[in-house]
């Protein structure tokens, strides 16, 4: 399968930003972010969407009308933050990765790579590795497990 289309969630952040400029030198990228102004990259992206993945109705709309091969999905709230609202981590990083597993399913995307994060092992001194066992301590942890499995069981 060769690659054509890229579409990139979460395209505002530094990550997304970096990513999108390495990847637009082969690639034809679009990228997706619920607020622009946090850009890391300056420069004008014709490729550019503006939603909140939430937003199950212009996410598919968007979707439709990019085709990707595949999806880079670096969306969600990811600040380690005890004062937000567990609902909020659960809205940015679940609710948003189900609406876009499920429209994908939908329209016959196959493709996706997902970022997690350390933050769904439990805590120790020494490195990480995948093999260690999973118990993340904070919301946002829990919240990004809980889109791993969401994403493992489709």
């Amino acid at each position: 399968m060769i690659l054509k289309k890229i579409l990139i969630t979460g395209s505002s952040g530094y990550i997304g930003a970096c990513l999108s400029k390495f990847l637009e030198k082969k690639f034809d990228v679009f990228t997706l972010d619920k607020n622009k102004k946090k850009n890391f990259i300056k420069k004008k992206n014709k490729n550019f969407f503006i939603c909140n993945i939430v937003n199950k109705n212009k996410l598919e709309k968007i979707l439709i009308r990019v085709k990707p091969d595949v999806v880079v999905h670096l969306a969600g709230k990811s600040t380690i933050n005890e004062n937000i609202k567990e609902s909020k981590y659960y809205s940015d990083n679940v609710k948003a990765t189900s609406n876009l597993i499920d429209l994908m399913e939908k329209l016959n995307i196959k493709n996706i790579i997902f970022s997690s994060t350390a933050a769904v092992y439990t805590k120790k001194k020494n490195k990480i590795k995948e093999t260690d066992k999973l118990g993340p301590i904070s919301s946002y942890g829990k919240t990004k497990l809980d889109a791993e499995k969401l994403l493992k069981k489709n």
